[in-house]
C-alpha cells in the first residue's frame, strides 16, 4: 500500500472537520448582530483542530510544504485549541456551574454553623 492510501481515512477526516469549522465561521459571521459568538468559537475549534490533524500526516506535510513542516507549528495549533474551546464551553456550561454553586455554597455554610466539616 501506498502512503497515500493509508493517510486517506486521516486526509478526509481533517478536510472534514476543517470544513465544517469554516462553514460555522462563514455562518456565524452572517449572525454578528446577534452577539452570540458561540457558533463562531465552534467554526474556530472545528477548523483549528482540522488543520492540526492535518499537520500530523506526512503526505500532507509533503504536498503542502511549509507551514506544515514547520517545527512548532503544531504546538501553536494546540496552544490556540484552547481559546475557542473554553469560550464555547463556558457559554453553556456557566449557567449550570453557577446552579450547582448556588446549591452547594448555602449548605456548606449550614455545616460549618454547627461545626462540622466537609
Amino acid at each position: 500500500m501506498t502512503t497515500l492510501d493509508v493517510d486517506f481515512g486521516n486526509i478526509a477526516a481533517g478536510l472534514l472537520l476543517s470544513s465544517v469549522g469554516v462553514i460555522a465561521v462563514v455562518i456565524s459571521l452572517f449572525r454578528l448582530r446577534s452577539r452570540d459568538f458561540s457558533l463562531l468559537n465552534f467554526g474556530l475549534f472545528c477548523s483549528l483542530n482540522g488543520i492540526r490533524w492535518l499537520v500530523e500526516i506526512p503526505t500532507m506535510k509533503a504536498l503542502v510544504g511549509f507551514p506544515f513542516t514547520f517545527p512548532y507549528f503544531h504546538g501553536l495549533l494546540t496552544y490556540a485549541l484552547g481559546n475557542p474551546a473554553l469560550r464555547f464551553s463556558r457559554r453553556y456550561l456557566r449557567r449550570g456551574l453557577l446552579q450547582l454553586h448556588a446549591l452547594g455554597l448555602p449548605l456548606h455554610d449550614r455545616l460549618c454553623r454547627r461545626g462540622d466539616s466537609i
